[in-house]
């Protein structure tokens, strides 16, 4: 079974932080 996961983020005026968020999201090592 794959597993699926949903993001939500609340974009509005906060464009010095997206990148930020997005990479920390990506770089996520939990495995369970």
């Amino acid at each position: 079974m794959s597993v699926k996961i949903s993001v939500v983020l609340p974009v509005y005026n906060v464009a010095n932080y997206l990148r930020k968020c997005l990479d920390s999201l990506v770089n996520q090592t939990f495995k369970d």
